[in-house]
């Protein structure tokens, strides 16, 4: 990974324990673990929002540009330049679960290509990530349920990032 750095290659990284701490180290691009898998990288629990953002905030030290933490149906935590956001995505019938960070993964890596705001990123993640819940077993998700949801998502910057109450912005 450190030879794709030196060549000016962006790279996301989707994987967990000593992988993801190796990745770290050759700064990549994205970073995208689950909750859980950052709870047992960073050794605690993560159990609000203020210890989400101060995680990604630690994982962002240890040298991804960006990162998302995915909390499943309570949504995501992304972190970029700019400070903490935060994606919701609406309440789904899911089936399956399988699946469903690989969609959030695979639409940040869409949105960092066309030059999408991160914002913008994060909802296209999240509602990938909710309609592939929504297919049985290893489906791919129904590109109409992606545009019924994508509306639904709601995605607000967390100002000040440590302590007070997040505010609603709505994304550039």
């Amino acid at each position: 990974m450190a030879w794709l750095h030196t060549h000016d290659m962006r790279t996301i990284v989707d994987t967990s324990g000593t992988p993801l701490a190796h990745a770290l180290a050759a700064r990549p691009l994205l970073v995208n673990p689950s909750l859980e898998e950052a709870e047992k990288l960073l050794g605690r629990p993560l159990p609000d929002t203020a210890s989400v953002v101060a995680a990604a905030h630690e994982l962002q030290e240890r040298g991804a540009a960006f990162v998302v933490i995915s909390r499943g149906e309570d949504g995501a935590i992304g972190l970029d330049a700019e400070g903490a956001w935060e994606a919701r995505p609406p309440a789904v019938a899911a089936c399956s679960t399988v699946g469903s960070g690989d969609s959030m993964v695979a639409a940040l890596a869409i949105a960092f290509n066309e030059g999408l705001p991160f914002a913008e990123g994060l909802r296209l993640g999240s509602t990938d990530g909710a309609a592939t819940a929504m297919t049985h077993g290893t489906q791919l998700r129904d590109p109409l349920e992606v545009e019924r949801l994508l509306g639904a998502v709601v995605v607000r910057k967390l100002e000040p990032l440590f302590g007070g109450a997040p505010h609603e912005r709505t994304p550039e």
